[in-house]
């Protein structure tokens, strides 16, 4: 493998969401009550990148699928793809 493509996306510190956002969008700082370092933040999410990105090297695609559906509200009851191409 020779690259990958990921897309994501982190509301860090907003505090208010569109109306029909409202009900399902939260924030790092809505959860934890205080505002986030968007550097720090960058660097964590950097390191796990790399762990997740070794397992998939080495243990392949399942585990990556099985570690985000583990910890992602969002995952739970919808299908999900790793595609190594």
């Amino acid at each position: 493998m020779r690259f990958v493509i990921v897309g994501i996306g982190i509301n860090a510190n907003q505090e208010k969401f569109p109306a029909e956002l409202a009900a399902t969008a939260t924030s790092l700082r809505v959860q934890t009550g205080r505002a986030q370092s968007r550097m720090e933040l960058l660097v964590r999410l950097l390191r796990e990148f790399e762990t997740d990105y070794n397992r998939l090297l080495s243990e392949g695609s399942a585990s990556v699928t099985q570690r985000f559906e583990a910890v992602s509200s969002y995952a739970h009851g919808k299908r999900v793809t790793v595609r190594t191409e």
